[in-house]
């Protein structure tokens, strides 16, 4: 009655209050609603806590609500086929979907009890859906619809729910935590499936706890999408296991594929020895490769985000999204032939070491990349030798520059001389005999650059 004796906060008849992904049909067609549609809504919840993704997307609201109504349900288990989502997970979500709310289960208990069931069937507690929460639910449904009066339509209840806010702002926050959590409970133990073949991000995946697995050898696909904080992008985090091999040390190659509006950075850390290995980013448009990197054996995780370095001016550019356009990271066992550049080099003590006559062909591969080089041969004399090999367009004063490091506070800025830079020929006598190239300036975060290619060789004179 409370609804219908106040007009002045009553909406208009039909309008249709509520978020085009978890509506349920007779939602939106401005229908009497009843608990059913709050089954509906969790059925939706559901399905994007398991698969990711909402059970209806399109690229305006009217289109998402034309799929509720019209479109079948396609089961999560198709929609993710790498998770090993249960028949039985396939089939609670199926019914709280129905278009027809008397094909849905009768109530939110009832709901409960079929996961419950579901989740004893898997070997997992259902303690974290307390039934007092879901019979609160239906209650609060059957209050809103008894007394004699018609049942009340969804404007209805949206104006007397912005009426009785104040007063019952905390029990609604509560029930809806419960439930909210419990949703979220079964989500993640259904997820407890997921396999180590994964082909797409299962979200939430922005924390090494939520991270997803990554197969050697297979492409992962996934989306720097919805921001955690208006000022803090996506985050996706994969957790990648390195074998030990009996024949020295692991190395991979690792691709990551581009977005054509946002400049990527792919982290590498050790978890088991909380070490940080590096840092990668490229610009807008420009795919990353590394085609070796020496990492020992052991747990990674690699987080895959949107390059937010300082601009020129100071500035940390915006936080973006992009939902349409996916990346592909794969990250394979890789065997470097003679004269390839082997990562980490950025630093003498983890200089590639080269041998006199040897010549290797690296590249400035990411933002911020040095490649140093350090002779291992003794008894010799001999000389660095540094050939540019431009393979495109470069960003604006950029320009390659070579260094002799000769002790750890020593280092000499080389003079190109007919297409080279080389250093002073000198005795190799166990002392530090070094080049380091980079670009200068460092190119800075989402710039067209181009993969700097160059060859270095070490020569006897």
């Amino acid at each position: 009655e409370e609804l219908r004796t106040n007009p002045n906060e009553i909406t208009t008849s039909g309008a249709i209050v509520g978020t085009p992904y978890y509506m349920s049909p007779e939602q939106i067609r401005a229908e009497a609603v009843d608990g059913r549609s709050d089954v509906y809504a969790l059925g939706a919840v559901m399905y994007r806590a398991i698969t990711g993704t909402p059970p209806f997307s399109a690229s305006t609201p009217m289109a998402v609500m034309t799929m509720h109504l019209v479109t079948p349900l396609e089961p999560p288990s198709k929609r993710a086929p790498g998770l090993g989502i249960p028949e039985d997970a396939n089939a609670i979500i199926a019914r709280a979907l129905e278009k027809d709310p008397a094909a849905r289960f009768a109530s939110a208990a009832a709901l409960r009890d079929a996961l419950v069931r579901s989740l004893a069937g898997a070997g997992v507690s259902g303690g974290f859906l307390r039934a007092g929460a879901l019979e609160a639910l239906d209650e609060m449904a059957e209050h809103t619809s008894s007394g004699g009066a018609p049942p009340a339509t969804r404007g209805e209840v949206g104006a007397w729910a912005r009426r009785r806010r104040r007063r019952s702002l905390f029990g609604v926050v509560a029930l809806l935590s419960i439930l909210a959590l419990g949703v979220l409970g079964y989500g993640l133990a259904t997820r407890r499936h997921v396999r180590a073949d994964l082909e797409r991000e299962l979200e939430p995946n922005d924390t090494l706890e939520a991270a997803n697995p990554l197969s050697l050898g297979r492409p992962l696909h996934g989306y720097v999408g919805k921001k955690l904080a208006p000022d803090r992008g996506d985050v996706d985090v994969f957790r990648l296991d390195v074998p030990a091999l009996a024949d020295g040390r692991p190395m991979v190659q690792i691709d990551l594929t581009s977005l054509p509006d946002m400049p990527l950075c792919l982290a590498i850390d050790r978890v088991d020895a909380r070490g940080h290995v590096g840092t990668y980013c490229r610009p807008r448009a420009r795919a990353l490769h590394i085609g070796a990197l020496a990492l020992p054996a052991g747990r990674y995780a690699l987080g895959v985000s949107q390059d937010r370095a300082p601009r020129f001016d100071g500035e940390l550019p915006p936080a973006h999204e992009n939902v349409s356009d996916e990346y592909s990271l794969r990250v394979a066992l890789a065997a470097p032939r003679a004269g390839d550049e082997v990562e980490p080099n950025d630093r003498p003590d983890e200089a590639q070491p080269m041998h006199v006559g040897e010549r290797v062909f690296g590249a400035i591969g990411w933002r911020g990349d040095v490649d140093v080089y350090c002779a291992s041969d003794r008894g010799v004399r001999a000389r660095f030798r540094v050939r540019e090999q431009l393979r495109g367009r470069r960003e604006d004063g950029a320009a390659l520059e070579v260094s002799a490091i000769s002790s750890p506070d020593v280092r000499t800025l080389l003079t190109q001389v007919d297409g080279a830079f080389p250093t002073e020929p000198r005795a190799l006598d166990g002392t530090r005999a070094c080049v380091s190239v980079r670009l200068s300036p460092p190119t800075r975060a989402g710039a067209a650059a181009v993969e700097d290619g160059y060859e270095v060789e070490l020569e006897a004179r």
